[in-house]
């Protein structure tokens, strides 16, 4: 609250005060002069002198108590609770009476006690009860004065309790007025205040006429005459102050009373509006709070308001939710009647696609059998192949050692005919020689003459002989050449032959060897056309359970279509409901939440429809 409430609010508290405590003043003050037990002119005296002083006395602290109460009441305070502030409000007026009252205490039993100290009369006696009398009036205006406090401050405290109408607001104490104590309080008060005020009339008039009947007796003659006459001027003295004083207490009692009943009633009106207003459909919050049972009554009443305005939303969302779902759902079970009525034609076209994969299963089954038959045939016949490939390899092996052997052999020979080409030469140069021999032997003998003749003779057979032997030789070496390039070439197409043969042996290794990858290859095949065929006999059964699954959807699809159809029903009944709710919901003038913080924060009251 700013500066300004705040000096506005203290204003009317000190207003009400003041108004309230006029009506009792003139009852107060005599009660005040017949508390003192002075005579009547010491009494106005003190009066006179000590009536200031207490006004001044009594202004100063009703304007502290009030200034105070209400900057303690509405000072903020960081994390408190949220009803700690309501709380105070409510306490406030009771707390105010209760200050004023022990400040009324001080300021009337200054007003009593100080002249009848200052007289020498007793404390005992008519001091008290004249205080106890001025204690009891002002508390009897206090009862009045408190309602008026109580609507002061209403609105106030409304404004925190439809902040927060979720909390309930419960206390203790003699600032927390209930009314199981309250009313017993402000009757038993009625009662005592009139007994003590009457009495103090009664007291002080007895024992002014007890004074004054003292005085008179020594001078008079008839004791019997003279009390007769004073009890009936005492009874005369006594009767109007009796009455005055008792109308005076009966009527602060009975516009106590009327106000307590009117302030119930208001109370009661209250929420008695609110609870109408959601039979309306317009609920709101009740305009009532107070720390008395009707207040309770209010708080429970708002916490039924806060859960029926959260169902009531909720419910709300819920309907929205359902018919948004009903026109999800329905247009749902429209898409999904096409589709499954193109899934029901799909399955019949399903149905005979399997019947005749069925029977492609089958043949292709068959063939498999067949198939596997071939390649173990193949495989077979792969086994025979390569065990003539290796019988080859093995033949081919020996023939190549055979050629090798064969080179080897017409490789001695070729060193045989180049030894006999070397004797040749040896022969060759013998008969070069003996050549010259035989020619030198002609020369000696040509000149020994007659008897070198016969030795001319054998010169020349030995000539004869050493020409033929070169001829023979230059023959035989020309057949050795002829034989030699005979044995060159031969050793050549041996070397080509062996080198052929071991081409031939690379060839069948490699075709061994391919050989036996292709037959480990046809064992394989033939293991996986075994698996295969196992797979395709597999695949047969599962497409017979494939045909029989096909044939069971299909049957289960008419009973969706006819289960769809019976959806399609309720959604329109569920269209219908949500409908109806929401437009019950909407009924009560409770607002959807615009906002996700709105949504979170269901206590937080919405603006009354």
């Amino acid at each position: 609250m700013s500066k300004d409430d705040l000096k506005g609010l203290i204003k009317k508290l000190s207003d009400a005060q003041k108004r309230n405590s006029l009506p009792p003043v003139p009852a107060m003050a005599y009660t005040l002069i017949l508390g003192m037990d002075l005579p009547a002119a010491q009494a106005l005296k003190a009066a006179g002198v000590m009536l200031p002083f207490c006004m001044i006395l009594t202004a100063v602290g009703l304007t502290y108590i009030i200034h105070r109460g209400v900057a303690q009441t509405f000072a903020e305070t960081p994390g408190e609770p949220s009803d700690a502030k309501l709380q105070r409000i409510l306490m406030l007026p009771r707390k105010l009476d209760v200050q004023l009252a022990l400040n009324g205490l001080a300021t009337g039993s200054m007003f009593i006690l100080g002249p009848t100290v200052y007289y020498g009369r007793s404390l005992w006696g008519l001091p008290l009860v004249g205080v106890l009398g001025y204690v009891l009036l002002m508390l009897m205006m206090f009862i009045r004065q408190g309602i008026d406090f109580d609507n002061i401050l209403r609105p106030y405290a409304l404004r925190e309790f439809h902040q927060h109408p979720e909390l309930k607001v419960r206390n203790s104490g003699v600032y927390w007025t209930r009314q199981s104590w309250y009313l017993p309080y402000a009757f038993s008060l009625f009662i005592l205040c009139a007994i003590v005020e009457l009495g103090l009339v009664i007291s002080r008039k007895y024992r002014d006429g007890a004074e004054e009947l003292l005085k008179a007796l020594p001078n008079s003659t008839d004791v019997h005459d003279l009390v007769q006459m004073h009890l009936s001027q005492l009874g005369q003295s006594v009767a109007l102050p009796l009455f005055l004083m008792g109308g005076f207490v009966l009527a602060i009692a009975a516009w106590s009373a009327w106000s307590i009943a009117q302030q119930q009633k208001r109370g009661a009106e209250a929420v008695q509006d609110a609870i109408e207003g959601l039979a309306s459909g317009k609920p709101k919050l009740p305009d009532w709070v107070a720390s008395d049972e009707i207040g309770d009554l209010a708080q429970a009443t708002a916490a039924v308001f806060e859960q029926l305005k959260t169902l009531s939303l909720s419910l709300n969302r819920s309907a929205n939710q359902l018919g948004l779902s009903a026109e999800e759902l329905g247009a749902s079970s429209a898409s999904q009647n096409a589709v499954i009525t193109a899934q029901a034609a799909a399955l019949q076209e399903t149905q005979v696609t399997a019947q005749e994969i069925k029977q492609t299963s089958l043949v292709a089954s068959q063939k498999a059998e067949g198939i596997l038959n071939q390649m173990q045939r193949a495989e077979s016949i792969s086994q025979t192949g390569e065990q003539a490939v290796e019988q080859s390899l093995a033949s081919l092996t020996e023939i190549r050692a055979e050629v090798m052997e064969m080179a080897n052999r017409i490789r001695a020979l070729e060193e045989k005919a180049r030894q006999i080409g070397n004797i040749t030469t040896t022969v060759k140069d013998l008969a070069d020689q003996s050549n010259m021999l035989a020619l030198n032997a002609a020369i000696e003998a040509v000149r020994a003459g007659e008897s070198g003749r016969g030795f001319g003779v054998v010169a020349r057979e030995i000539r004869s002989l050493a020409d033929q032997s070169i001829k023979s030789t230059h023959h035989v070496r020309e057949i050795l050449h002829d034989i030699s390039a005979h044995i060159l070439s031969t050793v050549t197409l041996t070397e080509q032959g062996s080198a052929k043969v071991e081409r031939s042996l690379d060839q069948i290794r490699s075709f061994g060897d391919n050989m036996r990858q292709v037959a480990g290859i046809v064992r394989e095949n033939t293991t996986s056309v075994r698996q295969i065929s196992a797979a395709v006999s597999q695949q047969n059964a599962g497409i017979n359970q494939i045909f029989q699954a096909v044939n069971e959807l299909s049957r289960m699809m008419e009973e969706t279509v006819s289960r769809l159809h019976s959806t399609q029903d309720a959604t329109s009944v569920l269209r219908k409901v949500a409908t109806e709710v929401s437009g019950f919901t909407v009924g009560f003038g409770w607002k959807q939440p615009q906002s996700a913080l709105e949504a979170e924060r269901p206590g937080k009251p919405d603006a009354p429809a």
